[in-house]
């Protein structure tokens, strides 16, 4: 796989941070405009997430059926189209209605991606490779994205950062079109409820979805509970905040790479995963005690290794749940991301609820699904290989990673 086609795919998986944490610095000011409640605006964000993880569904089945290309092309204009209807949305409930929308195109940004890396490869230890290669460049999105939409929400207005998310998307879409080779329809009549047997008859796949999604879990929890402990609890300034941020995505980039160098063998990736997902359980841990130390330091710290422990873990247990799977990659791939980004949801949803004034219930989420995705990563470790169907892919280390 060449460089220009990993930075695509990248890009294209970094559409949902992108569409996520863009935003979120301009809840105040969509409140005001709009005339409604503060507190109703996240309600936008929730329309995002029902409909992106839904769209996920949608997006693996089309793409088995009807192959690659032509649903990615589809679903990036839909993502634009959504992005521009937000940027002119009259009302509160418009902009909910164009956030779904916006969500239901990029799920197939998300889904398709990893269906392709899967389609290229029958090992593991490339696919894991490849996937570390997407972290490095989807990992710059949460980088940039508070602090681009801070700067253009005090230039020009909230509306110019969907403005500019529809330009990224049109750049996406013209990128693919131009970029991303026709490949022939599957041929294949793909039924949900034919393959949900399959898919979860294979306890590796199960095992691997779940510790991916677990970790996922944990780190939206620290997404949606760090601005309130770090902002109010500890009076870190906005820009410090925006670093801190910053740091960690840069963390988990760094642990991606080295994640990369270390996955050389399928004989290596399972314990590499397992090993993975003890990293991540003991690096909750050390969230949560640092949360009762009451100081800024432990807390930054502990957090920092957290979301960098992830670049050990979401590369192989997605490589590792897709083997076996090439024949319905995309629905494969649709059912990890449906999975991890409903769990993400519930995990910010806990935080939200369990809110009592203190770090208690970011950390306290954080650790569990850390624990929760250790478990995982120990069962998936114990877990037999799939057989792989005779009609498979070539698994052709030399130039995938060229």
């Amino acid at each position: 796989m060449s460089p220009r086609l990993v930075a695509l795919l990248g890009a294209l998986t970094g559409v949902a941070p992108l569409s996520i944490d863009m935003y979120v610095p301009a809840f105040s000011a969509i409140a005001a405009d709009l005339h409604c409640s503060p507190a109703a605006v996240p309600a936008t964000l929730a329309s995002f997430f029902a409909a992106f993880a839904l769209g996920q569904l949608v997006a693996g089945t089309v793409a088995d059926r009807l192959g690659r290309r032509t649903p990615l092309l589809v679903g990036l204009a839909l993502y634009t189209g959504g992005s521009l209807a937000c940027a002119v949305a009259p009302s509160l409930g418009a902009l909910i209605a164009a956030r779904a929308l916006q969500a239901l195109g990029g799920a197939f940004a998300v889904v398709i991606p990893r269906a392709l890396v899967r389609d290229r490869t029958d090992d593991p230890a490339v696919a894991a490779r490849l996937f570390s290669r997407l972290v490095l460049v989807m990992g710059i999105a949460p980088i940039v994205a508070p602090s681009l939409g801070g700067v253009l929400l005090a230039a020009v207005g909230w509306r110019s950062i969907f403005g500019v998310q529809a330009a990224i998307g049109a750049a996406l879409l013209a990128a693919v079109a131009g970029g991303l080779p026709q490949e022939p329809a599957r041929g294949e009549t793909v039924r949900a409820p034919m393959e949900v047997g399959p898919l979860f008859g294979d306890r590796r796949f199960v095992a691997n979805a779940l510790a991916g999604a677990f970790g996922n879990t944990a780190m939206f929890a620290y997404i949606s509970g760090s601005p309130f402990v770090l902002l109010e609890i500890h009076h870190v300034p906005a820009g410090r905040y925006a670093l801190y941020f910053g740091a960690n995505a840069a963390a988990l980039i760094l642990a991606s790479q080295l994640n990369a160098r270390l996955a050389r063998s399928e004989a290596v990736l399972v314990p590499l995963a397992r090993r993975g997902g003890l990293f991540v359980g003991a690096a909750g841990l050390a969230v949560l005690g640092a949360s009762t130390s009451g100081h800024l330091l432990p807390l930054v710290v502990t957090l920092f290794v957290f979301v960098g422990s992830l670049g050990f873990l979401t590369p192989n247990t997605t490589a590792l749940a897709l083997a076996g799977h090439g024949h319905r990659a995309g629905f494969a791939s649709a059912t990890l991301g449906f999975l991890s980004f409903s769990l993400a949801a519930a995990g910010a949803t806990l935080v939200t609820r369990l809110h009592d004034g203190t770090a208690r219930p970011m950390a306290l989420a954080i650790a569990a699904f850390a624990l929760l995705a250790a478990g995982a990563s120990l069962l998936a470790a114990s877990s037999p290989p799939p057989a792989v169907p005779g009609a498979g892919n070539n698994a052709k280390t030399p130039e995938l990673l060229s």
